[in-house]
């Protein structure tokens, strides 16, 4: 909600400065680069890796990717093996962490980097 009321914001300033169609140009532009920050997210996990769909496309990444994982109380994080940005891949699950937490101990083994959880 505060990035909505930034962007607007924003937007509003640009209107008082510049005038509307800048103002409607700058809201586009907010609009298009914040579409990552509050658009709605898919995993999905299968045996051949995890994919992510987002609301600007889809990316797919082999469990051979991954070095590790951690757990913390509502999410999943896979940490990548070779570096990149950003270096590991958050699974948010609030409600069945448990059952994403079994899938991914069963793909990436406790010797390549294994589990560390938060909890304990």
């Amino acid at each position: 909600m505060a990035v909505i009321v930034l962007q607007l914001a924003l937007s509003l300033g640009v209107y008082i400065s510049y005038g509307p169609w800048y103002s409607a140009l700058s809201l586009v532009f907010l609009t298009a680069a914040l579409t990552s920050w509050y658009g709605a997210f898919e995993y999905r996990l299968d045996s051949e890796g995890v994919t992510v769909r987002g609301p600007l496309g889809a990316a797919h990444h082999g469990w051979d990717e991954f070095a590790g994982f951690e757990a913390t109380a509502q999410e999943v994080r896979l940490r990548f093996r070779a570096p990149r940005r950003p270096p590991e891949l958050v699974l948010y699950a609030p409600h069945g962490r448990e059952r994403v937490l079994e899938y991914v101990a069963e793909h990436i083994p406790a010797a390549e980097g294994g589990i560390r959880s938060a909890d304990e």
